[in-house]
């Protein structure tokens, strides 16, 4: 469409041109003839027995001003037609680039919601599975015993957040450890494997399917437990 364009305007360019160059060269002439004729008005009477015929003038002058005129008109209105045309063009272009960049937005935008549907609801889904998990876990927890009874005992669990402190009996299982670790840290769910380090230097692994036992059994008592994450 631009070669188009560009071969359009050189033709009118050439037309022009061309019209311009007939224009001076019939000017040219008729003034030649003019200048011949005054020549010949001027010269010596002839003889009497010969007839000088002059040769008719012709004013092509008007006739070539109005066809390069015309020529200029039709060369005008097509130059204003050819910029209305390539206007009209850039004009549907640009509402074209302009309808493609607001459905690219509003697609964007329709994905970018769903993104945050997608994230809302798996964020409650966690919270939901994380709270029916901690329910469970707290089912397992056994009974507390009351403050001041012979057969309890009391410990305390270092968390990132601080320590958390708890009475259990000398009879529960060292596995009760465990699901109080899960309740107080979060970390203990989203993990594969944890110890629990028993001053001075016990470790009671989580994955441990043979730990067995009670916490008089062994030798848990009125101390401070560590939570230490082995495999996230």
């Amino acid at each position: 469409m631009v070669i188009k364009r560009s071969v359009d305007i050189i033709r009118n360019r050439f037309q022009i041109l061309y019209t311009c160059k007939l224009f001076f060269c019939n000017y040219n002439y008729n003034r030649y003839s003019a200048t011949m004729d005054e020549v010949i008005d001027l010269s010596d009477s002839p003889p009497s027995n010969i007839r000088i015929r002059k040769r008719p003038r012709t004013d092509m002058s008007s006739k070539n001003s109005e066809v390069l005129q015309r020529v200029l008109n039709e060369s005008k209105s097509l130059a204003n037609e050819q910029i209305k045309r390539q206007q009209d063009e850039e004009l549907a272009l640009s509402i074209k680039n302009d309808m493609a960049k607001k459905a690219n937005l509003k697609a964007e935008k329709q994905k970018a919601l769903q993104l945050e549907k997608l994230e809302k609801y798996a964020a409650v889904e966690k919270e939901e599975q994380l709270n029916r998990r901690t329910e469970n876990v707290e089912k397992q927890l056994p009974d507390e015993p009351p403050k001041g009874d012979p057969n309890a005992v009391e410990l305390r669990l270092s968390l990132p957040s601080g320590t958390e402190n708890r009475r259990f009996f000398k009879g529960n299982s060292v596995n009760s450890l465990f699901a109080w670790a899960q309740v107080a840290d979060p970390r203990c769910f989203s993990c594969r494997e944890f110890d629990i380090v028993v001053p001075p230097n016990q470790r009671l692994n989580s994955n441990d399917l043979e730990l067995d036992g009670t916490l008089e059994e062994m030798n848990i008592n009125r101390c401070t437990l560590r939570i230490v994450i082995v495999n996230e």
